[in-house]
C-alpha cells in the first residue's frame, strides 16, 4: 500500500499535468517539483521518473532546452534502473524531440528516435511509435525529404488514432500542413490546421489553438493577404503571452514579421523581427534565430541597406550550415545573391545562385522560382539575354503554378523590363 508521501506525490503529478494542458506554465511546474520533493522523500521511483518527464516536458514548452534535456536524461537514467523500458522509450522521445528543437546534430535526434521506435516496436506500444514516428518526420522535413516525412506523419496518424491520442493527432496535422504550405498546396495545408485547431479547441489546449492560428495566418500571408494574416497572428501572439511561452512568442514574431515586410511595413517588422529575435537567443532556438536572420535580411534588401543585408543574411548562413537545414539556405543564399547583384559582384552572386540551386527542393516552389529569377538576372549581367528571357519565363511559370504572389510580381516585373530593354 503506498505511503502518504507517495500519494501526494502522485497527487502533485496530476494537479501539475493538469495545469501544463491548461497552459498554465508556472503553476504546473511549482505542482511537479513539489511533487518531486514528495516523491523523493517516499523513495518512489516509479512516480519520480515521470515527474522529471512532466518537468522535461514543461521545459521545453517554454523553451528552456538544456533544463530539459537534463530532466529528461535524468528520466532515462531512472527509467533504466528500474527496467522500465515503456518509460525509457518514451525518455528517448523526448531527448530526440528536444535535440532536434536545439539544433544538435541530425544525426543524433535520427539515431535517438529511431531507438525509441525500436524499443516502442518491441513493446507493442503504438502511442510512443507514433511519437518516434512524428520526430523522425522533423528530421526528413528539414532535410527537405518532403515525401519521406510524410510517410513518417501518416504512419504517426494512424497509431494516434488507434490509441486516441487526439492532441498529438492535432500536432501532426500541423506539421504535415507546414509541407503543404511549403508546396503553396495552400487548400490541403489549410484543411490540415483547421482540423488541428478543432482538435484543440475540443481538448481546451490553449497552446495548440495558439499554433493552428499561426499557420492558418501563414496561408493567408501566402495567398497575399498580410492583413487577415497579421490578425491570425496576432491572436495568437496574445494567446501565448499570457501562457507565458517563450518558444511560441518568438516563433510567431517571426511570423508578424513577415507579414509586416510583406505588407511594406519595413519599420515594424524590423522591430517586431528584432525582438523574435533576442527572445530565440534567450531561448537557444537556432531554427528561429536562422529564420529571423533571413527576412531581417529580406527587409535590410528592401531598404538598400546593403552592408547590413549581408551582416544578416551571413549569419542566417551560418546557422543554416551548422544544423544542415536544406529547407532556407537555399533562400538565404538568394538573398546573399540579391546583395551581390546590387553591388555589382556578378561572379558571386552567379556562385551563391549555384549553390542555392543545388540545395533547393523540387517541391519548394518559392525557393526554386526565387533562384531562377536571380539565374536570369546574373545572365543578363553576363550578357547571355536569350538565357536570361528564358530563365526569368521559367521563373514565371514555376511562381504561377501555385500561385507564390509576392515573387510571381517580382519575377514577371524582372521579365517586363528584360523584354523592354
Amino acid at each position: 500500500m503506498p505511503t502518504l508521501t507517495a500519494i501526494y506525490a502522485r497527487l502533485c503529478l496530476g494537479e501539475g499535468k493538469a495545469h501544463f494542458f491548461l497552459g498554465e506554465h508556472d503553476e504546473a511546474v511549482s505542482a511537479l517539483q513539489t511533487g518531486l520533493t514528495w516523491a523523493d522523500a517516499a523513495s518512489d521511483a516509479p512516480t519520480r521518473a515521470d515527474l522529471l518527464l512532466a518537468l522535461g516536458r514543461a521545459a521545453h514548452e517554454v523553451g528552456d532546452l538544456a533544463l530539459a534535456a537534463e530532466r529528461f536524461r535524468l528520466a532515462a537514467a531512472q527509467s533504466g534502473a528500474l527496467g522500465d523500458q515503456t518509460r525509457m522509450a518514451e525518455a528517448l522521445h523526448h531527448l530526440a524531440r528536444t535535440a532536434y528543437d536545439a539544433g544538435n546534430d541530425p544525426l543524433e535526434t535520427a539515431a535517438r528516435s529511431e531507438q525509441a521506435l525500436a524499443l516502442s516496436q518491441e513493446l507493442g506500444d503504438l502511442n510512443l511509435q507514433g511519437l518516434a514516428h512524428w520526430t523522425l518526420g522533423r528530421v526528413c522535413c528539414r532535410h527537405a525529404r518532403f515525401a519521406a516525412a510524410e510517410d513518417h506523419y501518416r504512419q504517426a496518424l494512424d497509431c494516434f488514432r488507434e490509441v486516441g491520442n487526439r492532441e498529438d493527432e492535432g500536432w501532426t496535422c500541423l506539421l504535415w500542413g507546414l509541407i503543404d504550405s511549403l508546396r503553396y498546396a495552400l487548400d490541403r495545408a489549410a484543411a490540415r490546421f483547421e482540423a488541428a485547431e478543432a482538435i484543440f479547441r475540443d481538448l481546451e489546449r490553449p497552446w495548440g489553438i495558439g499554433a493552428s492560428l499561426t499557420q492558418r495566418g501563414m496561408v493567408h500571408l501566402r495567398r497575399g493577404e498580410p492583413g487577415r494574416a497579421a490578425q491570425l497572428l496576432q491572436e495568437a501572439l496574445r494567446i501565448f503571452r499570457r501562457a507565458g511561452n517563450r518558444w511560441e512568442q518568438a516563433a510567431v514574431l517571426w511570423h508578424v514579421g513577415l507579414a509586416s515586410y510583406h505588407d511594406g511595413r519595413l519599420e515594424e517588422a524590423l522591430e517586431q523581427l528584432t525582438e523574435g529575435l533576442a527572445l530565440a537567443e534567450a531561448i537557444g532556438q537556432p531554427e528561429l534565430c536562422l529564420l529571423m536572420c533571413l527576412t531581417m535580411g529580406d527587409v535590410y534588401a528592401a531598404r538598400g541597406a546593403w552592408l547590413a543585408a549581408e551582416a544578416t543574411y551571413g549569419r542566417a548562413l551560418a546557422l543554416g550550415r551548422a544544423t544542415d537545414d536544406r529547407r532556407f539556405l537555399p533562400r538565404v543564399l538568394a538573398g546573399l545573391a540579391g546583395v551581390a547583384l546590387a553591388r555589382g559582384e556578378v561572379s558571386e552572386a552567379a556562385r551563391r545562385v549555384a549553390e542555392g540551386r543545388s540545395l533547393a527542393s523540387r517541391e519548394d516552389v518559392e525557393a526554386q522560382g526565387l533562384l531562377l529569377r536571380l539565374a536570369g538576372e546574373v545572365a543578363d549581367r553576363q550578357g547571355r539575354r536569350g538565357e536570361a528571357l528564358t530563365l526569368l519565363q521559367q521563373s514565371v511559370e514555376v511562381l504561377a503554378g501555385p500561385p507564390v504572389p509576392f515573387e510571381l510580381a517580382r519575377s514577371q516585373l524582372a521579365l517586363v523590363r528584360l523584354k523592354e530593354a
